[in-house]
């Protein structure tokens, strides 16, 4: 490691006691020390600032983008920015580099322990919450060969299921370094011991106890989905239709499609009255309560009778209004020519033609080409105008309508010509 470095944060400065007596330079100094060891730490390690009591980025912080340099000096300088934040270890999947069992929950060890007839090694292993879940641990391991080609990613899918989640063994995942706060408890140390390289029998152990844990994970999924597919299937799995919390929905809109067939409410009673009864829930006990039918008369007579009304929309086309207009025939717009001055801005022009369309306008900056108009006056104006140059003998082409609007054309010099003018023409390739 170096002392001359660059930093983005500000210019390089020797350690301050300001800086030295900040919680993330203190967490960090030792962090620095321990991480430094890997033979990955330059390449794919590093130490970020983490929100304060949390586990994720602080904001504005982006790791991927900003590399704090592996010195003590970086470390100061972060820390003036990141005073009171937590500390992150991040590393990625590489031979030197961190692999981590983050137990999420009891009997963890003593299930690895009991499968594999192995003790797990002692190795550099934190608390995260060591008053209220002391079984909540990572266990620091350096990444092997064996465990770079067996663990491609990392594992945090099944960590209800296996009990643990695997970081820092895939793309770039980070912990919580020692010092750092969670849940209001301080991050400690339980082995304060040297970082040793994983076994490969417990890498061995790790893919196989995922894979059945995703097998039963799959397998729940499927269990679930069936069970969700019966709970909400067809009518004849239940004995009724409509929950009880619906039933002033349901009723309210029957009332409204007799009412829209033109029906009395003398007669749209009797069959509301059976759709409560075999259709809502409870709704024989509903019926019988005091009262409920007059409320239910009274309901009726409420919503208006509008049955030769929606017969009448249920015949309008009401499509046709929103259809775009068509095109008027070119021809009409070239009959227009004979009349159209000779110097006329675009707003005017629009009018002139009665440009109503995107097509309609695509057309007439065509036909005002073919015609021998050219654009002048400055660039980016709305209103340039457009000028005819008797001069220049463009022959007539036919317009399309799938030529694409172009207000600020390719600038083409007329060859053969003495005169100066230049003209605004559509590329050859767009011309129809």
């Amino acid at each position: 490691m170096t002392n001359d470095f660059e930093y983005y944060y500000g210019e390089p400065e020797p350690i301050s006691a300001a800086a030295a007596a900040t919680k993330f330079f203190q967490i960090a100094e030792p962090a620095h020390d321990r991480f430094s060891a890997l033979p990955a730490y330059n390449s794919n390690m590093q130490l970020i600032p983490l929100e304060p009591g949390g586990k994720r980025p602080v904001a504005g912080f982006l790791p991927s983008k900003q590399v704090v340099p592996k010195s003590r000096e970086a470390l100061a300088l972060l820390a003036a920015d990141y005073a009171d934040d937590n500390v992150g270890i991040r590393s990625r999947r590489a031979v030197g580099g961190l692999f981590v069992i983050d137990c999420d929950k009891p009997g963890v060890v003593e299930r690895i322990e009991q499968e594999t007839g192995c003790k797990l090694p002692l190795t550099y292993t934190t608390q995260t919450r060591p008053q209220s879940a002391p079984y909540k641990m990572n266990f620091h391991f350096m990444s092997t060969e064996h465990s770079v080609l067996r663990v491609r990613k990392q594992v945090t899918d099944v960590g209800h299921i296996a009990g643990y989640d695997l970081k820092c063994c895939g793309g770039w995942g980070h912990v919580r370094a020692e010092g750092s706060t969670c849940g209001g408890e301080t991050v400690v140390a339980l082995h304060n011991v040297p970082i040793v390289a994983i076994p490969d029998w417990l890498v061995d152990w790790l893919v196989a106890d995922v894979a059945k844990a995703r097998a039963q994970k799959r397998a729940a999924m499927a269990e679930h989905a069936k069970n969700k597919e019966a709970r909400q299937g067809p009518p004849s799995f239940h004995s009724f239709v409509v929950p009880h919390v619906d039933r002033n929905y349901f009723i309210q809109s029957r009332i409204r499609i007799m009412k829209n067939m033109g029906w009395s409410d003398d007669k749209i009673l009797p069959p509301l009255i059976d759709d409560i009864r075999n259709q809502v829930e409870n709704g024989a006990q509903l019926l019988l309560t005091k009262g409920y039918v007059s409320k239910l008369r009274v309901r009726i007579s409420k919503v208006p009778t509008i049955g030769p009304r929606a017969a009448f929309n249920a015949l309008r086309h009401r499509r046709a209004s929103r259809k775009p207009k068509p095109a008027r025939p070119i021809t009409i717009m070239r009959e227009r020519f004979s009349a159209c001055p000779d110097t006329i801005t675009s707003t005017d022009a629009r009018a002139f033609f009665s440009v109503r369309t995107h097509t309609e306008e695509v057309r007439m900056y065509s036909e005002l080409r073919a015609h021998g108009y050219v654009l002048t006056g400055p660039q980016g104006s709305h209103n340039r105008v457009w000028t005819r140059t008797l001069a220049v003998n463009i022959p007539v082409f036919p317009s399309s309508t799938s030529t694409k609007i172009q207000p600020l054309c390719r600038e083409k010099k007329i060859s053969g010509s003495s005169s100066t003018t230049q003209q605004w023409q559509l590329p050859q390739h767009q011309r129809a």
